[in-house]
């Protein structure tokens, strides 16, 4: 929670205080299929929603270049005190470049966002926060076992020509989209957006838990004609 003397400063629902479980839902009526995900919480520790004042995937820093926001940011207080930040990201389809580039973004902006609040949080501050990142996903695009497969072309989005020399007309573009799966497959996401010319900029998040959703038939009740359902109950150990 927020500390008592800034209670009253912030929005309402910046930070809410939660228990037994969180549910968070990805809809895109336009690919036509919603994700839910059920976050079970433990009993032994305290979780809060952050910065939940207005939806969007929109960072709350304005002044930051990253404007990309993950779907969700969970901040738990275990039962020996120590502070966890949980960054959620849901993704029909996460092994793409694209989506790859976009996920990076996300938690960095978490992250920094994160960052710009721990001062008003309640938490004991000889705690090193700790940060944990997750994606949820129903496909996973594989790892191309070549660079020039037909798989690999198919997987990295490029436009190839009959005939064309992949490798040699898209040599750079190739390797690094290459290299963007490589790390996804390590459970590591990247974020490069600026390295070329800032390389102090490049962030790695490690670890990162993969959440493979399944379809969910529990939605009667709201089904729509050709629109995909899935779910995901993930237990907060």
């Amino acid at each position: 929670m927020l500390l008592k003397e800034w209670e009253h400063i912030f929005k309402p629902n910046v930070v809410k205080k939660k228990s037994g479980k969180i549910t968070v839902t990805e809809i895109d009526k336009q690919e036509k299929f919603e994700m839910e995900l059920n976050l079970i919480l433990k009993d032994t520790s305290t979780y809060y929603h952050l910065f939940i004042e207005h939806p969007g995937e929109k960072s709350r820093l304005t002044h930051c270049r990253v404007q990309n926001f993950p779907d969700v940011i969970i901040f738990e207080v275990d039962q020996n005190q120590n502070p966890i930040f949980h960054i959620i990201e849901l993704k029909l389809s996460p092994g793409s470049v694209t989506n790859l580039k976009k996920i990076s973004k996300q938690f960095l902006s978490g992250y920094v966002n994160i960052l710009s609040s721990l001062y008003f949080l309640d938490f004991n501050k000889e705690k090193t926060p700790e940060f944990k990142y997750y994606v949820g996903y129903v496909n996973e695009v594989p790892l191309p076992d070549h660079e020039d497969t037909l798989e690999g072309i198919e997987a990295i989005n490029l436009k190839v020509s009959p005939g064309e020399d992949l490798k040699k007309q898209h040599p750079k573009k190739l390797r690094t989209q290459n290299e963007a799966f490589k790390e996804w497959h390590k459970d590591t996401i990247v974020f490069d957006e600026f390295s070329m010319k800032y390389p102090e900029t490049r962030r790695i998040f490690n670890n990162v838990e993969k959440m493979g959703f399944l379809v969910n038939d529990n939605v009667n009740d709201r089904r729509e004609v050709n629109f995909s359902y899935y779910k995901y109950d993930f237990n907060m150990i």
